[in-house]
């Protein structure tokens, strides 16, 4: 089923694909945060997790759920306060469109690979 000799091959069949996978790990992979903001953050989750009142079980999982989607909300349409006469007040939403358009093609691209692949 899972050939891990031959994905290690494909991987590292030419020497470039291992410099550019190597570099990968080294700089684009790393926490971004040096270990003593980490160990800050770290410690201000512990406090706000001892602060905050206890909750059942399933209030629990809700709001784990949420914090996990809780980076998708810049994607969200916001207020414009630009001083640019051109542009009309209101929401912003090219964010939120690029997002739902990138889905959208994501799906088709997906289904349609599904569909040609049964065939």
């Amino acid at each position: 089923m899972f050939d891990r000799d031959y994905t290690v091959r494909f991987l590292f069949r030419h020497h470039s694909t291992w410099h550019i996978y190597a570099t990968f790990i080294l700089f684009i992979l790393p926490e971004s945060l040096t270990r003593a903001r980490a160990r800050g953050a770290h410690l201000r989750r512990k406090q706000e997790k001892a602060n905050q009142a206890p909750s059942g079980r399933a209030l629990g999982v809700v709001k784990s759920i949420a914090r996990l989607f809780s980076p998708f909300v810049i994607l969200l349409p916001e207020h414009s306060l630009d001083a640019n006469p051109l542009k009309r007040r209101g929401r912003d939403c090219n964010l939120f469109f690029i997002a739902i358009a990138y889905g959208l093609i994501t799906s088709v691209t997906v289904s349609a690979a599904t569909v040609y692949s049964r065939h």
